[in-house]
């Protein structure tokens, strides 16, 4: 019988290796200071950073100037809210002020300062018309303007940020507040817990979420599980915070004017006609209608030492291409035992970081993208981030750190869910 022939095997075409993303990033410009001691700053072509935050941003421009074994440098830092409006000017340079920064923030006005980020082409000019800095002095400061007068811009790209503004971070929260037939938009949400244990023992536990809008903060303090009456409370504060004239108070909101339910996944806050009125005279009013919904920070994960993790609150931030995931139970009762907080660090599917903290034995444990054979720490593997950029699955991450009795593995499983922004 005639043998059937075979049929040839096409050749398997090689795989071409992917190349990692390089993170390309430009700073140029130059700010005179008007101090004598220090009295222009021109960073690096590389020297620029971007913080990303739920409740703003963070521009960092460099210049190193290492002379021997000594690295100094200094640094010009542009502070910003998600009301795009700068906080605070931190001006640094080790060589030539030694410790003591020159800076605005607050009570000293960062006045003459304008920022331009377009977050399409992921640049930033900022620029400084006579702002005016402050000397801090020990603990006091000088007046505004004996520190130095800013004078100048400085321009910034990045190709590759895992944010570039607020609304870039991965998010859960959810809708629009409506304030006086005018709907504001809320552009993240940051949610703090605390756990509190009155004179008869009972505990109860009190939520702080702060909504931000372009406009303005409104923030909220519900507490839970208390036999007390307790009332919540809502404030706001304007894009002006200068002045009580911006702050504003609730004296209308029981639960038919605001209800807040707390859900294991979610906090829906409803609107229902609570007013806010300000400390100004004559008083101004806002009435706010609407709901807003929030994610929560859910999951847990077990150890083979440290007992189960479960957060309490959860963050997300990002600094240039790498967004960092946190996760505590400092505020509760939790936090005395087992973990107290987790910071993992990724760079799109690199595990650049993982660092976890235990309550009571102040241990802490940690790994890193290569292994560091002079702390005895593992290389991190064993963590993936989700399409919602918001779960993390542990499935058998081991951390390594220093304890009672000498090197402890810690090894963690499970889910995480952060609430993000």
């Amino acid at each position: 019988t005639p043998t059937t022939p075979t049929t040839p095997t096409t050749p398997t075409t090689p795989t071409t290796p992917t190349t990692p993303t390089v993170n390309q990033i430009t700073a140029t410009g130059t700010v005179t200071t008007a101090n004598a001691l220090s009295p222009s700053f021109s960073p690096d072509s590389d020297g620029f950073s971007i913080k990303v935050a739920d409740n703003g941003v963070i521009y960092s421009f460099t210049h190193k100037m290492p002379q021997g074994a000594i690295n100094y440098s200094a640094e010009l830092v542009v502070e910003t809210n998600v009301q795009n409006k700068v906080t605070k000017v931190t001006y640094s340079d080790s060589q030539k002020l030694g410790t003591s920064p020159l800076l605005c923030f607050s009570t000293r006005n960062c006045a003459g300062i304008t920022v331009a980020s377009d977050a399409s082409q992921k640049t930033v000019k900022i620029s400084f018309n006579d702002t005016k800095l402050a000397k801090l002095n020990g603990f006091s400061y000088s007046a505004l303007g004996e520190g130095g007068t800013l004078n100048g811009s400085l321009n910034a790209s990045m190709t590759s940020p895992a944010a570039w503004q607020v609304a870039d971070l991965p998010r859960s929260t959810d809708g629009i507040i409506n304030v006086n037939g005018q709907n504001e938009t809320v552009i993240s949400s940051h949610v703090g817990v605390s756990d509190t244990k009155i004179p008869n023992g009972a505990l109860y536990t009190v939520r702080t979420i702060n909504l931000h809008t372009a406009q303005g903060i409104y923030a909220i303090n519900h507490t839970s599980n208390s036999p007390l009456p307790t009332p919540t409370i809502l404030q706001y504060l304007d894009q002006g915070f200068n002045t009580l004239n911006t702050l504003f108070n609730c004296n209308n909101c029981d639960a038919s004017k605001l209800a807040v339910s707390i859900n294991p996944a979610s906090i829906v806050i409803a609107f229902n006609g609570a007013v806010v009125d300000s400390l100004s005279t004559p008083a101004t009013s806002k009435t706010l209608k609407s709901t807003i919904g929030l994610g929560a920070t859910t999951g847990k994960l077990s150890s083979n030492i440290e007992g189960d993790f479960v957060p309490a609150t959860g963050e997300i931030s990002s600094r240039d291409e790498e967004l960092i995931y946190h996760f505590t139970t400092v505020g509760t009762q939790a936090s005395a035992t087992g973990l107290s907080g987790l910071t993992v660090t990724l760079n799109g599917s690199r595990i650049i970081q993982v660092s976890a903290s235990s309550g009571l034995s102040s241990v802490l444990y940690s790994c890193f993208e290569t292994a560091q054979s002079t702390l005895g720490t593992p290389a991190c593997q064993g963590i993936t981030l989700a399409a919602d950029k918001r779960t993390l699955t542990f499935n058998q991450l081991n951390l390594v750190g220093n304890g009672v009795g000498g090197k402890k593995t810690l090894t963690l499983n499970g889910e995480l869910i952060n609430k993000g922004i």
